[in-house]
């Protein structure tokens, strides 16, 4: 039991988180990666068709994505992108912690992963490479 949080971890000791990479909503890729390379960050990806880019300073990486909320009228949210190093052992390990999550999918990108929401609306997407597994 962690006294800190007055809850009881389910997840196995062997289980890993590798990363958690945040990303921004915005409202011009363009310009935020030359905001962001003027606070020292470079591009480690981009990808102009689907507006979006991967920025990173030292170890530290951010995603800047104009697609997150395509519709004006509704409040733009921020996503966390967590990288567990095995994503069909965590999906199991969630949902049998009692959480609803819906199926892994394949994306576009190349992604095996799942998307939540958190108690409060945050949004949470979890996923590892489907081509390499990291």
């Amino acid at each position: 039991m962690d006294a800190s949080r007055g809850h009881t971890t389910t997840l196995g000791a062997s289980m890993k988180m590798n990363r958690l990479i945040p990303m921004l909503p915005v409202r011009s890729m363009p310009a935020s990666v030359g905001f962001y390379e003027k606070l020292g960050f470079s591009i480690e990806q981009r990808n102009d068709d689907w507006r979006w880019a991967m920025l990173c300073f030292g170890e530290c990486r951010l995603m800047v994505d104009e697609s997150i909320n395509l519709h004006p009228g509704i409040p733009r949210s921020s996503v966390l992108y967590l990288y567990p190093d095995d994503i069909s052992e965590f999906h199991k390990q969630v949902r049998r912690n009692g959480l609803v999550v819906p199926d892994l999918e394949v994306t576009f990108y190349g992604m095996t992963e799942f998307r939540i929401d958190d108690p409060d609306g945050n949004r949470l997407w979890i996923g590892q490479n489907a081509s390499t597994g990291a």
